[in-house]
């Protein structure tokens, strides 16, 4: 799980399908937006026996921002622990953007190559019934990865 704790500065790089304005459904491609989000708070709870295990948690929030640094929303989750080594943890992310959320889910394989590729499993106001997925690369850079979202 301490990959995803490196470093505050998470960057995105989202394709957003009707994050234009465009009505939800329709047959017009947004242009990527990129987003920056900056982890503000991170905490691991080692549950159960000392030491990296099955039903360990990592919580994280953090601000979303555009490349001019404006502020956009935010976004939070938690990693889950699904093995007794703690190599995998199943993640629950949502996404809170200017009208609505956008809620993921999936595995992560911390020994597994990127991409890490996750669902999205609805959302709400003009995400209302979004489908598609969720991946990331991790970068060079301690803490930076970079998502692209595919919003159906």
């Amino acid at each position: 799980m301490s990959r995803l704790t490196h470093g505050s500065l998470i960057v995105l790089t989202a394709v957003v399908l009707g994050a234009s304005g465009a009505p939800a459904g329709a047959d017009t491609a947004a242009p990527p937006v990129r987003l920056v989000g900056q982890q503000t708070a991170v905490t691991q709870l080692d549950l159960g026996a000392a030491g990296p295990g099955q039903g360990d948690e990592v919580v994280f929030t953090g601000l979303l921002f555009d490349v001019q640094h404006r502020p956009l929303g935010r976004f939070h989750g938690v990693l889950v622990a699904v093995d007794a080594a703690g190599d995998r943890s199943q993640a629950q992310v949502t996404l809170v953007l200017p009208g609505g959320q956008i809620a993921v889910q999936g595995e992560v394989d911390f020994a597994a190559p990127d991409p890490v590729v996750h669902a999205i499993t609805g959302g709400t106001g003009r995400y209302a019934g979004a489908g598609g997925t969720f991946a990331f690369r991790h970068t060079d850079q301690p803490g930076v990865i970079d998502i692209s979202l595919d919003v159906r």
